[in-house]
Protein backbone atom coordinates (compact mmCIF):
# COMPACT_ATOMS: atom_id res chain seq x y z
CA UNK A 1 0.00 0.00 0.00
CA UNK A 2 2.97 2.20 0.23
CA UNK A 3 5.37 1.28 -1.80
CA UNK A 4 5.68 2.14 -5.72
CA UNK A 5 2.86 1.89 -7.54
CA UNK A 6 4.01 -0.61 -9.96
CA UNK A 7 4.87 -2.75 -6.78
CA UNK A 8 0.93 -2.52 -6.17
CA UNK A 9 0.18 -3.93 -9.34
CA UNK A 10 2.60 -6.92 -9.20
CA UNK A 11 1.23 -7.98 -5.67
CA UNK A 12 -2.56 -7.66 -7.24
CA UNK A 13 -1.63 -9.42 -10.05
CA UNK A 14 0.24 -12.52 -7.99
CA UNK A 15 -1.88 -12.71 -5.14
CA UNK A 16 -4.75 -15.06 -4.33
CA UNK A 17 -6.90 -13.39 -2.07
CA UNK A 18 -8.63 -16.13 -1.03
CA UNK A 19 -5.63 -18.40 0.12
CA UNK A 20 -4.54 -18.52 3.52
CA UNK A 21 -1.82 -15.76 3.27
CA UNK A 22 -4.88 -13.11 3.34
CA UNK A 23 -6.87 -12.44 6.24
CA UNK A 24 -10.77 -12.41 5.54
CA UNK A 25 -11.48 -8.74 3.66
CA UNK A 26 -8.32 -7.83 3.24
CA UNK A 27 -9.00 -5.38 0.51
CA UNK A 28 -11.54 -3.60 2.77
CA UNK A 29 -8.75 -3.89 5.21
CA UNK A 30 -6.33 -2.03 2.66
CA UNK A 31 -8.82 0.61 1.58
CA UNK A 32 -9.38 1.31 5.30
CA UNK A 33 -5.54 2.04 6.05
CA UNK A 34 -5.73 3.79 2.37
CA UNK A 35 -7.42 6.53 3.42
CA UNK A 36 -6.23 6.48 6.63
CA UNK A 37 -2.50 7.72 5.64
CA UNK A 38 -2.03 6.64 1.84
CA UNK A 39 -3.11 7.90 -1.40
CA UNK A 40 -6.32 7.80 -2.57
CA UNK A 41 -5.21 7.31 -6.07
CA UNK A 42 -4.34 3.62 -4.75
CA UNK A 43 -7.89 3.19 -3.83
CA UNK A 44 -9.07 3.40 -7.69
CA UNK A 45 -6.29 0.71 -8.34
CA UNK A 46 -7.89 -1.60 -5.72
CA UNK A 47 -11.44 -0.86 -6.54
CA UNK A 48 -11.24 -1.85 -10.19
CA UNK A 49 -9.09 -4.93 -9.95
CA UNK A 50 -10.61 -8.14 -10.89
CA UNK A 51 -10.14 -10.03 -7.07
CA UNK A 52 -10.46 -6.92 -4.83
CA UNK A 53 -12.91 -5.14 -6.42
CA UNK A 54 -14.57 -8.12 -5.73
CA UNK A 55 -14.47 -7.20 -1.61
CA UNK A 56 -15.06 -3.48 -2.60
CA UNK A 57 -18.02 -3.13 -4.83
CA UNK A 58 -20.70 -2.79 -2.20
CA UNK A 59 -22.63 -0.76 -0.33
CA UNK A 60 -19.99 -1.48 2.88
CA UNK A 61 -17.04 -0.10 0.89
CA UNK A 62 -19.34 3.50 0.26
CA UNK A 63 -20.58 3.74 4.05
CA UNK A 64 -16.66 3.38 4.56
CA UNK A 65 -15.93 6.04 2.28
CA UNK A 66 -18.61 8.57 3.63
CA UNK A 67 -17.54 7.68 7.07
CA UNK A 68 -13.81 8.46 6.67
CA UNK A 69 -14.85 11.90 4.52
CA UNK A 70 -16.78 12.54 7.62
CA UNK A 71 -14.20 12.32 9.92
CA UNK A 72 -11.86 13.60 7.88
CA UNK A 73 -13.62 17.14 7.88
CA UNK A 74 -12.74 17.43 11.65
CA UNK A 75 -8.86 17.56 10.61
CA UNK A 76 -6.84 20.65 10.33
CA UNK A 77 -3.70 19.80 8.85
CA UNK A 78 -3.41 21.05 5.34
CA UNK A 79 -1.68 17.92 4.46
CA UNK A 80 -4.30 15.66 5.31
CA UNK A 81 -6.66 17.68 3.08
CA UNK A 82 -4.45 17.99 -0.02
CA UNK A 83 -3.72 14.26 -0.17
CA UNK A 84 -7.29 13.12 -0.22
CA UNK A 85 -8.54 13.88 -3.53
CA UNK A 86 -12.33 13.08 -2.77
CA UNK A 87 -13.64 13.35 -6.08
CA UNK A 88 -11.57 10.72 -7.39
CA UNK A 89 -13.43 8.27 -4.73
CA UNK A 90 -16.98 9.35 -5.24
CA UNK A 91 -16.22 9.20 -9.04
CA UNK A 92 -15.86 5.23 -7.83
CA UNK A 93 -19.78 4.95 -7.19
CA UNK A 94 -20.33 5.92 -10.73
CA UNK A 95 -18.34 2.01 -11.86
CA UNK A 96 -21.15 0.06 -9.57
CA UNK A 97 -24.61 1.54 -10.79
CA UNK A 98 -25.55 -1.32 -12.30
CA UNK A 99 -24.78 -3.19 -9.14
CA UNK A 100 -26.51 -0.89 -7.28
CA UNK A 101 -29.55 -1.44 -9.20
CA UNK A 102 -29.74 -4.90 -9.11
CA UNK A 103 -29.00 -5.20 -5.29
CA UNK A 104 -31.23 -2.33 -4.11
CA UNK A 105 -28.54 -0.42 -1.88
CA UNK A 106 -28.95 3.06 -3.78
CA UNK A 107 -31.69 4.31 -1.32
CA UNK A 108 -29.54 3.48 1.51
CA UNK A 109 -26.65 4.99 0.40
CA UNK A 110 -28.76 8.48 -0.41
CA UNK A 111 -29.79 8.38 3.37
CA UNK A 112 -26.62 7.51 4.45
CA UNK A 113 -24.44 10.26 2.69
CA UNK A 114 -27.69 12.84 3.63
CA UNK A 115 -27.35 12.59 7.23
CA UNK A 116 -23.62 13.50 7.52
CA UNK A 117 -24.21 16.00 4.38
CA UNK A 118 -22.19 14.61 2.06
CA UNK A 119 -23.45 16.47 -0.92
CA UNK A 120 -21.07 14.66 -3.55
CA UNK A 121 -22.63 11.19 -3.07
CA UNK A 122 -26.02 13.43 -2.66
CA UNK A 123 -25.25 15.15 -6.07
CA UNK A 124 -24.60 11.70 -8.41
CA UNK A 125 -26.00 11.96 -12.08
CA UNK A 126 -27.73 9.09 -14.72
CA UNK A 127 -27.95 5.81 -13.60
CA UNK A 128 -27.23 6.33 -10.04
CA UNK A 129 -29.82 9.41 -9.42
CA UNK A 130 -32.92 6.97 -10.81
CA UNK A 131 -31.84 4.10 -8.24
CA UNK A 132 -31.07 6.94 -5.55
CA UNK A 133 -34.75 8.40 -5.75
CA UNK A 134 -36.62 4.95 -5.87
CA UNK A 135 -40.24 5.37 -4.80
CA UNK A 136 -40.28 1.52 -4.09
CA UNK A 137 -37.84 1.28 -1.11
CA UNK A 138 -39.79 2.50 1.35
CA UNK A 139 -40.49 0.02 3.81
CA UNK A 140 -38.77 0.84 7.27
CA UNK A 141 -35.55 -1.13 7.55
CA UNK A 142 -32.15 -1.40 8.90
CA UNK A 143 -29.41 0.57 8.11
CA UNK A 144 -25.85 -0.64 8.72
CA UNK A 145 -25.12 1.32 11.62
CA UNK A 146 -27.84 0.22 13.83
CA UNK A 147 -30.59 3.62 13.16
CA UNK A 148 -33.63 2.78 10.97
CA UNK A 149 -33.75 4.75 7.92
CA UNK A 150 -35.97 7.36 7.33
CA UNK A 151 -35.41 8.64 4.02
CA UNK A 152 -32.85 10.80 2.49
CA UNK A 153 -35.03 14.50 3.72
CA UNK A 154 -35.02 12.97 6.73
CA UNK A 155 -31.51 11.99 7.68
CA UNK A 156 -30.76 15.33 6.33
CA UNK A 157 -33.26 16.97 8.95
CA UNK A 158 -31.76 14.72 11.65
CA UNK A 159 -28.68 16.04 10.63
CA UNK A 160 -29.79 19.39 10.37
CA UNK A 161 -27.98 20.03 7.15
CA UNK A 162 -30.11 22.84 5.98
CA UNK A 163 -27.91 22.42 1.97
CA UNK A 164 -28.83 19.12 1.21
CA UNK A 165 -32.32 19.79 2.43
CA UNK A 166 -33.10 22.60 -0.49
CA UNK A 167 -31.35 20.56 -2.58
CA UNK A 168 -33.24 17.39 -2.57
CA UNK A 169 -36.47 19.40 -2.33
CA UNK A 170 -35.43 20.47 -6.07
CA UNK A 171 -34.81 17.02 -7.64
CA UNK A 172 -37.80 15.38 -9.10
CA UNK A 173 -39.20 12.33 -7.67
CA UNK A 174 -38.62 13.36 -4.12
CA UNK A 175 -42.31 13.70 -3.05
CA UNK A 176 -42.03 9.65 -1.50
CA UNK A 177 -38.93 10.73 0.38
CA UNK A 178 -40.67 13.82 1.72
CA UNK A 179 -43.71 12.16 3.49
CA UNK A 180 -42.36 9.00 4.57
CA UNK A 181 -43.05 8.57 7.94
CA UNK A 182 -41.17 5.86 10.21
CA UNK A 183 -42.93 3.47 12.30
CA UNK A 184 -43.47 5.77 15.02
CA UNK A 185 -45.94 7.89 12.91
CA UNK A 186 -42.98 10.59 12.76
CA UNK A 187 -42.82 12.93 9.28
CA UNK A 188 -40.00 15.32 8.77
CA UNK A 189 -41.77 17.91 10.32
CA UNK A 190 -41.89 15.60 13.90
CA UNK A 191 -37.90 14.67 13.13
CA UNK A 192 -37.32 18.83 12.57
CA UNK A 193 -38.54 19.43 15.65
CA UNK A 194 -35.56 18.00 17.33
CA UNK A 195 -33.51 20.17 16.52
CA UNK A 196 -35.98 23.39 15.88
CA UNK A 197 -33.86 25.18 13.59
CA UNK A 198 -36.26 27.63 11.92
CA UNK A 199 -34.37 27.29 8.98
CA UNK A 200 -35.55 24.09 8.16
CA UNK A 201 -39.05 24.69 8.98
CA UNK A 202 -39.00 27.45 6.48
CA UNK A 203 -37.67 25.09 4.20
CA UNK A 204 -40.00 22.25 4.35
CA UNK A 205 -43.36 23.82 5.17
CA UNK A 206 -44.15 25.83 2.14
CA UNK A 207 -43.90 22.21 0.33
CA UNK A 208 -45.15 19.67 3.09
CA UNK A 209 -48.74 21.44 4.36
CA UNK A 210 -50.23 18.28 4.84
CA UNK A 211 -47.71 17.08 7.08
CA UNK A 212 -48.57 20.02 9.65
CA UNK A 213 -51.15 18.63 11.56
CA UNK A 214 -49.89 14.73 11.07
CA UNK A 215 -50.17 12.63 14.30
CA UNK A 216 -47.29 10.41 15.73
CA UNK A 217 -48.34 7.37 17.17
CA UNK A 218 -48.09 9.10 20.78
CA UNK A 219 -50.91 11.49 19.22
CA UNK A 220 -48.47 14.45 19.15
CA UNK A 221 -48.32 16.42 16.39
CA UNK A 222 -45.18 18.54 15.13
CA UNK A 223 -46.42 21.93 16.59
CA UNK A 224 -46.70 20.20 20.24
CA UNK A 225 -43.05 18.94 20.21
CA UNK A 226 -41.52 22.53 18.98
CA UNK A 227 -43.20 23.87 22.13
CA UNK A 228 -42.65 21.02 24.74
CA UNK A 229 -38.57 21.35 23.30
CA UNK A 230 -36.15 22.76 25.63
CA UNK A 231 -34.09 24.89 23.34
CA UNK A 232 -34.34 28.58 22.73
CA UNK A 233 -34.70 28.31 18.84
CA UNK A 234 -38.54 26.93 19.52
CA UNK A 235 -39.87 30.60 19.61
CA UNK A 236 -38.37 31.62 16.49
CA UNK A 237 -39.48 27.80 15.23
CA UNK A 238 -42.87 28.46 16.02
CA UNK A 239 -43.08 31.48 14.60
CA UNK A 240 -42.16 30.62 11.29
CA UNK A 241 -44.30 27.36 11.60
CA UNK A 242 -47.50 29.37 12.30
CA UNK A 243 -46.93 32.19 10.01
CA UNK A 244 -45.93 30.17 7.12
CA UNK A 245 -48.71 26.84 7.46
CA UNK A 246 -51.69 27.02 6.00
CA UNK A 247 -53.72 25.62 9.75
CA UNK A 248 -57.48 25.37 9.40
CA UNK A 249 -58.04 28.05 12.65
CA UNK A 250 -61.49 28.71 11.57
CA UNK A 251 -61.88 24.63 12.00
CA UNK A 252 -64.52 23.84 14.64
CA UNK A 253 -62.32 21.32 15.86
CA UNK A 254 -60.16 23.34 18.18
CA UNK A 255 -57.94 20.14 19.47
CA UNK A 256 -54.90 21.63 17.90
CA UNK A 257 -55.18 25.06 19.37
CA UNK A 258 -56.15 23.75 22.99
CA UNK A 259 -53.67 21.35 23.24
CA UNK A 260 -50.69 23.58 21.91
CA UNK A 261 -52.02 26.69 24.26
CA UNK A 262 -52.22 24.49 27.47
CA UNK A 263 -48.64 22.78 26.77
CA UNK A 264 -47.62 26.55 26.82
CA UNK A 265 -49.28 27.42 29.81
CA UNK A 266 -48.01 23.91 32.03
CA UNK A 267 -44.63 25.66 30.62
CA UNK A 268 -45.36 28.75 32.10
CA UNK A 269 -44.00 30.24 29.07
CA UNK A 270 -45.58 33.43 28.08
CA UNK A 271 -43.52 33.79 25.49
CA UNK A 272 -44.66 31.17 23.63
CA UNK A 273 -48.18 31.57 24.67
CA UNK A 274 -48.08 35.10 23.26
CA UNK A 275 -46.49 33.62 19.78
CA UNK A 276 -49.55 31.41 19.71
CA UNK A 277 -51.83 33.71 20.32
CA UNK A 278 -50.64 36.54 18.46
CA UNK A 279 -48.82 34.83 15.23
CA UNK A 280 -50.87 31.56 15.04
CA UNK A 281 -54.18 33.89 15.91
CA UNK A 282 -55.86 31.18 18.74
CA UNK A 283 -58.43 32.09 20.15
CA UNK A 284 -57.80 31.72 24.06
CA UNK A 285 -61.68 31.91 25.34
CA UNK A 286 -62.83 29.32 23.11
CA UNK A 287 -59.58 27.12 23.39
CA UNK A 288 -59.33 27.24 26.90
CA UNK A 289 -63.07 27.76 28.05
CA UNK A 290 -63.83 24.45 25.32
CA UNK A 291 -63.33 20.49 26.32
CA UNK A 292 -63.31 18.16 23.80
CA UNK A 293 -66.80 17.57 22.71
CA UNK A 294 -67.32 21.77 22.16
CA UNK A 295 -68.49 21.92 26.18
CA UNK A 296 -67.81 24.69 28.79
CA UNK A 297 -65.00 23.37 30.68
CA UNK A 298 -64.18 26.41 33.13
CA UNK A 299 -62.93 24.63 35.91
CA UNK A 300 -60.20 22.33 34.24
CA UNK A 301 -56.99 22.80 36.45
CA UNK A 302 -54.46 24.80 35.06
CA UNK A 303 -50.80 25.54 36.09
CA UNK A 304 -51.72 26.54 39.53
CA UNK A 305 -54.63 24.48 39.69
CA UNK A 306 -56.67 26.61 41.45
CA UNK A 307 -58.96 28.16 38.62
CA UNK A 308 -60.23 28.18 35.17
CA UNK A 309 -57.14 27.67 32.22
CA UNK A 310 -58.42 30.78 31.10
CA UNK A 311 -58.44 32.77 34.54
CA UNK A 312 -54.79 31.47 34.72
CA UNK A 313 -53.42 32.57 31.37
CA UNK A 314 -55.24 36.34 32.50
CA UNK A 315 -53.40 35.96 35.65
CA UNK A 316 -49.86 35.36 33.75
CA UNK A 317 -50.27 37.95 31.29
CA UNK A 318 -51.03 40.31 34.11
CA UNK A 319 -48.54 39.59 35.89
CA UNK A 320 -45.80 39.27 33.30
CA UNK A 321 -46.93 43.08 32.13
CA UNK A 322 -46.68 44.28 35.31
CA UNK A 323 -43.30 42.99 35.79
CA UNK A 324 -42.44 44.27 32.54
CA UNK A 325 -39.15 41.68 32.86
CA UNK A 326 -40.12 39.96 29.42
CA UNK A 327 -38.26 40.19 26.16
CA UNK A 328 -41.27 40.35 24.39
CA UNK A 329 -43.00 42.70 26.52
CA UNK A 330 -45.12 44.28 23.84
CA UNK A 331 -46.33 40.72 22.37
CA UNK A 332 -47.52 39.70 25.67
CA UNK A 333 -49.82 43.23 26.57
CA UNK A 334 -51.13 42.53 22.96
CA UNK A 335 -51.96 39.20 24.06
CA UNK A 336 -53.20 40.41 27.00
CA UNK A 337 -55.57 42.87 25.03
CA UNK A 338 -56.77 39.84 22.94
CA UNK A 339 -57.73 38.30 25.53
CA UNK A 340 -59.29 40.66 27.61
CA UNK A 341 -61.21 41.78 24.25
CA UNK A 342 -62.83 38.44 23.41
CA UNK A 343 -63.94 37.62 27.36
CA UNK A 344 -67.66 38.79 26.33
CA UNK A 345 -68.16 37.03 23.90
CA UNK A 346 -67.87 33.88 26.19
CA UNK A 347 -70.03 33.12 29.19
CA UNK A 348 -66.79 31.36 30.90
CA UNK A 349 -67.52 33.40 34.55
Amino acid sequence: MYGSVPTLYELLEKSNFDGDKFLPASAMRAADQILRWGSVARLKILFLDDQAGQQLQNYEFFQLIIKKWDEGRLFTNPWHKERQNWDIVFDLVDNVSEKMTEEHWGNELLCLAAGVGCMPIVQREGELRNELLRANQLEEKQSSFGKSTHQSIGQAVLGNHVDIVEYLLRQDGIEAHLRYRNYRGENVLHLASGLCNPEIFRILIPRFQEGINREDVQGDVPLLRIIMSPLASRYESANVFLSQSSLNRSSLSLGWQRDSLRAAMSRLDLDLCCILIWIGNINPVATLTYGNESQINTKEGGPRNDGSLLGNLVDLLISESEGNSAQLTGSVEEALVLVLLSLPLCQWS
